[in-house]
């Protein structure tokens, strides 16, 4: 069976789903399937580039495209999925959270797609969509970038991860000069569920001498062999900043530009040997995701329908009861997240008492060999240059701590996060255990849960270059003092100031850091709270629809359940078809 034949059988019985979706009101899968349609239909091959914050992800697409055509910068800047795909002309165009659309210049991207300009999506971007004429993305091809995983905005995570389970193919970047972190181990086991084709690229190795690098790409790859299961892994070493550059007359740089042309080679193989097979097999694997979920919502309406009034009234009747169980278990799990949550706060401010001190130590030592050289060397030197030089030693100081600092942050979270999200996605797996349970209905696990982890809740608002606030500068006569007492008296302003500026800077970083766990804490349960509810007020309302109707006559119960055994009947005969399909 040829491609199209293949594509054919699968779409029909797609459609055969969508149709039964759209009966079955307990679920709300209509809408994924008509998206999973539309986009079989045009052959859109999503080839998402994915990995840690700062490891070069837009920055390799301008590079596969030939132009800067994203905007990059050296803070974590991506935060909204962007779609480019094959175009006559360059066009851009933002998509609205309530489906708006707008078209906008390429001077204009920035203020959409970044968290500088658009920080935690303010203005409610959906995604935005790129068209451009570039030979690599004809054919059905959407290159796509995203946020950055890791990173202490989280809520960018959480888009990254949401779009996981749309991934045809993915390129997975790391770092040369860094090892993979537990963010990155993690992520990639998330990946790893849905996709089957992953090329791994180990980026920015210009800045490794070759010694330094052949460790890099050994480390790399053995630790990839390890972590995948495989022999032989796609990892391909190079420079996206280089190559983006393509600077002449030095050999060593057209070495690093010819690494991105080989790996443009391999993925352009790909595309025509491979990527239809992988479209498929990709799309099916989102169908039957589908499928289980429906055959659950079916099932249970079934035998609620089938079984006598009495047996189905004791049987919600017992639901009801493990449902206390439950609610017993939320409370527990919020109780118990609060404390760790208050663990790490003090942690936090152990920290930043401990970095105060420091930092104060050391800005006066640095401020005072600067004043006592620039006093000797300018005999002009005035208080505004000294506070101005102050400023710019501080922001140093405070960014440089902050990016030790964060990861570490980030790690302690994800283990505490990820430890209640576990608990999280067991209740919720138990809700559904327990009504198959009681209407012996076969569970199997399906990922309707899969975007409900710990990215979804910490957020940072802490901005670069806002450290620092200035202080309306002293008027002082310097013709009134000699250069030497001029100079005292500059210093001791400044070694007074050097306090409060570390103590208050320190204590902006407390209460962002403090009051963003606290918010995450607070958007978790909601989260937690609105997802249980949702999925008990589904079950509950399968049931009771089967109480009401057993109060009707006997022969519209009769229908109902004809009906509903005609569903799983047709489900069945679509498994079966996407079986012989593919």
């Amino acid at each position: 069976m040829n491609f199209l034949q293949r594509k054919h059988n699968l779409l029909s019985n797609i459609e055969k789903l969508r149709f039964l979706a759209q009966e079955v009101v307990a679920t709300s899968l209509y809408p994924k399937i008509n998206t999973e349609i539309q986009k079989l239909q045009d052959e859109r091959f999503h080839l998402v580039v994915l990995g840690q914050f700062k490891r070069g992800k837009t920055t390799l697409i301008n590079a596969i495209l030939g132009e800067p055509l994203l905007p990059v910068a050296v803070v974590p800047l991506t935060s909204i999925l962007t779609l480019i795909h094959f175009g006559e002309a360059k066009c851009i165009e933002v998509i609205f959270q309530d489906h708006k659309r707008l078209t906008i210049d390429a001077s204009e991207l920035e203020d959409y797609v970044t968290e500088r300009g658009n920080p935690k999506n303010e203005k409610h971007v959906y995604y935005v969509e790129i068209q451009y004429p570039s030979e690599f993305l004809q054919g059905g091809i959407v290159l796509i970038d995203t946020p950055g995983i890791g990173s202490l905005f989280l809520h960018n995570t959480a888009t990254t991860y949401e779009f996981i389970p749309d991934i045809d193919a993915a390129i997975f970047l790391l770092s040369a000069d860094l090892p993979m972190t537990q963010a990155e181990y993690q992520f990639l086991e998330e990946v790893r569920k849905y996709v089957s084709k992953i090329y791994f690229v180990l980026n920015k190795i210009d800045i490794l001498s070759p010694e330094d690098l052949s460790e890099s790409v050994a480390y790399n790859r053995d630790v990839l062999r390890k972590q995948l299961g495989k022999d032989e892994i796609d990892l391909y070493p190079l420079s996206a900043r280089v190559a983006l550059e393509k600077k002449d007359g030095n050999n060593s740089i057209n070495k690093l530009y010819k690494s991105l042309i080989d790996f443009k080679i391999a993925l352009k193989y790909f595309f025509e040997n491979e990527r239809r097979s992988v479209l498929l097999y990709a799309s099916e694997q989102r169908i039957r995701s589908y499928m289980l979920e429906l055959r659950f919502v079916i099932e249970l309406e079934l035998k609620s329908n089938e079984l006598p009034l009495k047996d189905l009234q004791k049987k919600i009747v017992l639901f009801e009861n493990q449902l206390v169980s439950v609610h017993k278990d939320q409370s527990q799990f919020s109780y118990l997240l609060s404390g760790e949550l208050s663990t790490l706060e003090h942690w936090i401010n152990e920290e930043l008492e401990e970095f105060k001190v420091l930092e104060t130590n050391i800005l006066k030592e640095k401020l005072s060999e600067w004043i006592d050289k620039e006093g000797n060397n300018n005999g002009d030197l005035s208080l505004n240059e000294a506070r101005q030089k102050l400023a710019d030693m501080l922001i140093d100081d405070f960014n440089t701590w902050r990016k030790l600092f964060e990861p570490k942050l980030i790690t302690k979270y994800e283990k505490v996060a990820g430890e209640f999200i576990n608990k999280i996605n067991g209740l919720i797996d138990n809700l559904h255990k327990i009504s198959g349970k009681l209407f012996d209905i076969i569970i199997e696990p399906y990922n309707e849960f899969e975007s409900f982890k710990w990215k979804k809740t910490f957020t940072y608002s802490v901005e670069d270059g806002a450290l620092f606030l200035e202080i309306e500068p002293m008027k002082i006569i310097k013709g009134v003092l000699s250069k030497k007492v001029f100079k005292r008296k500059i210093q001791k302003i400044l070694m007074k100031e050097i306090e409060e500026k570390v103590e208050r800077n320190c204590g902006r970083l407390r209460y962002e850091y403090t009051y963003s766990l606290q918010e995450s804490a607070r958007k978790f349960q909601r989260d937690i709270d609105t997802e249980v509810e949702h999925i008990i007020a589904g079950i509950e309302n399968i049931l009771h629809q089967a109480v009401n109707r057993k109060k009707e006559s006997e022969h519209e119960l009769q229908s109902q359940i004809d009906l509903i055994r005609n569903r799983l009947t047709k489900l069945k005969e679509i498994e079966q078809g996407l079986t012989v399909a593919l």
